[in-house]
């Protein structure tokens, strides 16, 4: 594997949610959470679920409660207690060596604000699009340019935590639908799956690339 890849992802880096959060973080995090419940696919049983980036506490995994069946999440650090929960399971280090080696399907995979950080986006984004069962759902978020500036007012009024501060140094680009559209296509999802909009007042991109089976007519 390039090792640049490697190297994208600081091994010793902050999880979001290792420390106390402010109001505005804490609302973001709401609000994806909310946001993401209302596009899960649609099953009759719990579904099957990894959050790759899924932040110190598993915030979203544990938010959509009974809604899923078995929790996966894979970030630098997971709080060692969640570790103890029932039908979890959770990976830490780099993304680039964990998602190679991981075995189970999904029916859900997230990645929420992570391709942003990434050099090489188009990698996990295949792994990601590997490991979805039969029409399971890629959710993505990623910041708009125009988030770019919202999070840097943020940081000038020092609104935010050190630890999102040190992120945004470390995010690599910001995406238009013009630009994530195609890049999911690349992955290998077919562009009539695949749905994205702005939200959260055009600060954020959000959406899905479900998995066809490869005969099935769009």
């Amino acid at each position: 594997m390039n090792n640049k890849h490697i190297a994208s992802i600081k091994l010793d880096a902050e999880p979001l949610g290792q420390h106390k959060l402010n109001c505005i973080t804490r609302l973001g995090r709401w609000l994806s959470c909310r946001a993401v419940s209302k596009i899960l696919p649609k099953r009759n049983e719990p579904l099957d679920m990894l959050d790759i980036g899924c932040g110190y506490d598993a915030k979203l995994l544990f938010a959509l409660g009974t809604r899923l069946h078995r929790r996966e999440g894979i970030d630098v650090l997971v709080n060692p207690i969640l570790k103890t929960e029932p039908n979890a399971c959770f990976y830490e280090g780099n993304l680039y060596k964990i998602l190679p080696e991981l075995k189970n399907s999904y029916d859900v995979i997230s990645m929420i604000h992570i391709l942003e950080h990434l050099d090489d986006p188009l990698t996990p984004l295949v792994h990601a699009k590997n490991l979805l069962k039969t029409h399971g759902r890629l959710i993505v978020n990623v910041p708009t340019w125009r988030g770019k500036k919202f999070y840097e007012f943020l940081i000038r009024w020092n609104l935010t935590e050190e630890s999102n501060r040190t992120s945004l140094d470390e995010h690599r680009t910001y995406y238009t639908l013009e630009t994530l559209w195609p890049l999911l296509v690349k992955a290998g999802f077919r562009g009539s799956g695949i749905k994205l909009w702005t939200y959260k007042g055009g600060l954020n991109l959000l959406g899905f690339a479900q998995n066809e089976p490869l005969d099935q007519k769009p």
